[in-house]
């Protein structure tokens, strides 16, 4: 799917998905969960795990694993933080 600024995208609870943004501009998304009790540390985790240079693909599938979380395509993670 893709979406415009302003598009409202429902994700029943376990469903498998992704983001990805195919533009050369950064994309911003608002995300919420309910409920919502583990979710914010793993976003907490992903910051850590997003901030080394190059990422470390094993503490990526750690973080997704501690969160029962699994990447819709591991050959697709982020390998190098954007300069």
């Amino acid at each position: 799917m893709d979406a415009v600024p302003g598009t409202i995208v429902y994700i029943p609870r376990f469903t498998p998905h992704a983001f990805k943004n195919k533009q050369s501009t950064p994309a911003r998304v608002m995300l919420l969960f309910n409920p919502a009790e583990k979710r914010e540390g793993f976003f907490k985790g992903l910051q850590q795990v997003l901030g080394s240079n190059p990422v470390n693909p094993q503490e990526f599938l750690k973080l997704y694993q501690k969160f029962d979380s699994y990447p819709v395509d591991s050959n697709e993670m982020i390998q190098e933080k954007p300069r």
